[in-house]
C-alpha cells in the first residue's frame, strides 16, 4: 500500500495500489464497524477537514442519486452519489462520492509543510468514503484501495489531467518482505509521471498493452519458459552466458491464442498471486514434472533453502510494443540483452522475457514452517499476472504510448533515495550511518537515453522528503498490506493484532480457494462492470449503481 494524504489539515490513509480497479475508496466518518482496529489508520473526519466537498446529486462523478448515509451522525436518508463495489467471493464496500485535495507519499508518519506538499503533486481527487465495508475489506491492515486502471476515475488519470503529473504513465517497483508492520514496513517504490532509472539493473523492455481500450493493462502472452536449477533472473539462462538450462512448454498455439482473448492476459498489482489458464497450466504441470521429478501443487510443502531456490524458474514472454523500442537497446545483440527474448526466440527476438524465481512463488508460512505456491495453473479461463509476478522489477504502465515497461530491480526506494524508513521499521542505519549512492549510481548498462513517457532524475537531498520528487513524477514508498486475494483470509493473527509490532503477510486460509474458485469463475460481470480477472479472491469486480 502507499500512504495518501487527505484534506486540509492532510489525514492520512493508507491504500492498495491497484492496477485492476478504477476507483479510490477509503472508511470516512459514517462507516460502522468498518475494520478500525485492523487499519493502520483511524477513519477519515470529513468535518476536520476545511477543504472537503461532498459532491451533490447534479455533480455526480461515478455514482448515481440515492438516499444513503454521509457522515457520522447523519440520519441515512441524505441524497448522495452513491458508488459501490461488489466481489464474488461475497465482500463489498459502499460509498458516498466527495472530492477533497490530496497527495502521495509524505514521512508516513507527518504530513508535508504547506511548502513542500506543493511539490508533492498534491491536487483535488475524487473519491468514495466509505460508509460500508465487508469482509476482506473490514480485515486488511491498508485503509482503502488506490484504483490504477486506465479510466478517468482513477487516480494518476485525475492527478494527470490536474496538471499535477506531467506524463500519463506511473511504475511500480515491489519487493518482498516476509512480514508487515503496522508501522510500515518497506515493500518497494510508486513513480507517478514516469519511471526512475535509478532502480533499474537491467535495461527497460517493453511489451505491447494488447487490448488498452478495456481500461486493464494486458499483454500477449506467447510462451512459457522453465529455467532448470532456478536462477533469480532472466539473465541466469544457459543461452544468455548464464548456468540454468530453459525448457519451453511448447504450449498448443491454438490455446495460447483462446488465453489471450477476452480481457486477455491481465497485469494486475491488486492481485497477490499469478493464475494462468487451467490450459497452459496442463502443459506446466506436465513439464514441471518431468523437469524436477515432484508433483506440482498448490498445497503446504516442506522444503530447505537449497530445495527452494532449485526449483524452476519461470520465465515468461511477452509480445513486444510496436514502436520498435527494444530494436533501440543494447549494441544489436539482443541474445545479450537481459529482458530480450534473445536467443531463446531466435523469431521473435525482442519479445521481452520475465521471471519469477520460487522465491517470488513460493509463500512461506513461518507458523507451519511449510511453503506454499503462489502460482495457480488451473484458472477456467484467462489469466492474471499479479505482484508475485512483478516483485523484483520496476514495471512502467505507459499509458501515453500503449506499453508495458519490465526493469529487474531490488525495488530498494531507501537505497536509492538515501531516505531512513518510516520509524526505521526495517531496521536499517539511519543515513548519517550508512553510505548512499544516489548521486553515483550508473544508469543501467545497454540502456540507451530516455524513451518517451520515462523519466530519470534524481531526487535531491533537500526538498524531497520520504518519497516527494519535485521534478517531473513523484516517488513515493510502498508498504507491505496484510490482504489475500482469492479468499485466502485476512483474519488477524492468533495474538492481538493491537499488541504485536509484526503482522504475518500470509495465513493458513490457502484452502478456502479451492472452495471459492468455482463460485468466482461462475461469475459473468455486465458490461459495465469495472471487472478484472482474479481480484481478492474476488473474480470480478462490480462497480454497481444499484
Amino acid at each position: 500500500y502507499v500512504d495518501l494524504w487527505v484534506g486540509t489539515p492532510p489525514q492520512r490513509q493508507t491504500v492498495i495500489v491497484d492496477t485492476g480497479s478504477g476507483q479510490t475508496a477509503f472508511p470516512c466518518s459514517g462507516c460502522e464497524d468498518c475494520g478500525e482496529s485492523y487499519h493502520t489508520d483511524s477513519y477519515f473526519i470529513e468535518a476536520d477537514s476545511s477543504t472537503f466537498e461532498r459532491l451533490e446529486c447534479d455533480a455526480c462523478y461515478k455514482g448515481h442519486c440515492a438516499k444513503g448515509k454521509t457522515e457520522a451522525g447523519s440520519s441515512g436518508k441524505e441524497s448522495i452519489c452513491q458508488v459501490s463495489m461488489s466481489y464474488s467471493e461475497g465482500s463489498k464496500w459502499s460509498a458516498y462520492e466527495s472530492r477533497d485535495l490530496a497527495y502521495a507519499g509524505g514521512t508516513h508518519f507527518e504530513a508535508l509543510s504547506a511548502e513542500e506538499v506543493e511539490s508533492a503533486g498534491q491536487f483535488p481527487l475524487y473519491f468514495g468514503c466509505q460508509t460500508l465495508l465487508t469482509k476482506l475489506f473490514l480485515t486488511q491492515l491498508a485503509d482503502g484501495i488506490m484504483g490504477m486502471v486506465n479510466k478517468g476515475t482513477s487516480y494518476w488519470s485525475q492527478m494527470y489531467e490536474s496538471g499535477a503529473m506531467s506524463e500519463k504513465s506511473f511504475s511500480l517497483c515491489f519487493t518482498r518482505q516476509p512480514t508487515a508492520s503496522r508501522e510500515g514496513t518497506e515493500a518497494g517504490a510508486l513513480t507517478l509521471g514516469g519511471t526512475d532509472a535509478r532502480f533499474h539493473m537491467t535495461p527497460l523492455v517493453y511489451a505491447r498493452n494488447v487490448k488498452p481500450s478495456s481500461g486493464y493493462f494486458t499483454v500477449n502472452l506467447k510462451n512459457i519458459y522453465l529455467q532448470e536449477g532456478g536462477g533469480e533472473s532472466a539473465g541466469t539462462s544457459s543461452v544468455q552466458g548464464g548456468q540454468y538450462a530453459i525448457h519451453a512448454l511448447e504450449v498448443d498455439p491454438a490455446i495460447l491464442q483462446k488465453a489471450n482473448s477476452g480481457h486477455s492476459v491481465i497485469v494486475d498489482s491488486g492481485t497477490t498471486m499469478t493464475y494462468l489458464d487451467k490450459k497452459i497450466g496442463a502443459v506446466l504441470k506436465a513439464k514441471w514434472e518431468e523437469i524436477t521429478g515432484m508433483d506440482y501443487t498448490n498445497d503446504a510443502v516442506t522444503l530447505t533453502d537449497e530445495q527452494l531456490h532449485s526449483l524452476p524458474t519461470v520465465l515468461f514472454q511477452f509480445e513486444a510494443s510496436g514502436d520498435g523500442a527494444n530494436e533501440n537497446i543494447g549494441d544489436g545483440t539482443k541474445e545479450t540483452v537481459v529482458g530480450l527474448t534473445g536467443a531463446i526466440d531466435e523469431s521473435s527476438p525482442t519479445d521481452v522475457i520475465v521471471a519469477m524465481p520460487a522465491s517470488h512463488y513460493m509463500f512461506y508460512d513461518e507458523d507451519e514452517n511449510t511453503y506454499q505456491s503462489g502460482l495457480y495453473i488451473d484458472k477456467r479461463s484467462g489469466s492474471t499476472l499479479g505482484a508475485n509476478l512483478m516483485m523484483g522489477h520496476d514495471v512502467l504502465f505507459d499509458v501515453a504510448n500503449g506499453r508495458i515497461g519490465f526493469a529487474e530491480s531490488d525495488c530498494d526506494y531507501f537505497d536509492v533515495t538515501g531516505h531512513t524508513p518510516p520509524g526505521n521499521a526495517n531496521g536499517r542505519e539511519g543515513p548519517d550511518e550508512q553510505e548512499s549512492d544516489v548521486e553515483d549510481r550508473p544508469p543501467p548498462s545497454g540502456q540507451i537515453g530516455v524513451s518517451p513517457g520515462e523519466t530519470d532524475v534524481v531526487c535531491p537531498t533537500t526538498g524531497c522528503k520520504m518519497g516527494v520528487l519535485a521534478v517531473v513524477s513523484v516517488l513515493v514508498t510502498l508498504f507491505i498490506v496484510y490482504r489475500r486475494r482469492y479468499g485466502y483470509g485476512s483474519r488477524p493473527t492468533r495474538r492481538d493484532r493491537r499488541g504485536t509490532a509484526a503482522v504475518p503477510t500470509m495465513d493458513d486460509d490457502f484452502e478456502l480457494y479451492q472452495e471459492e474458485i468455482e463460485d468466482a469463475d461462475d461469475t459473468a460481470p455486465d458490461e459495465e462492470e469495472d471487472e478484472s480477472s482474479s481480484h481478492d479472491g474476488r473474480d470480478t469486480k462490480d462497480e454497481s449503481d444499484r
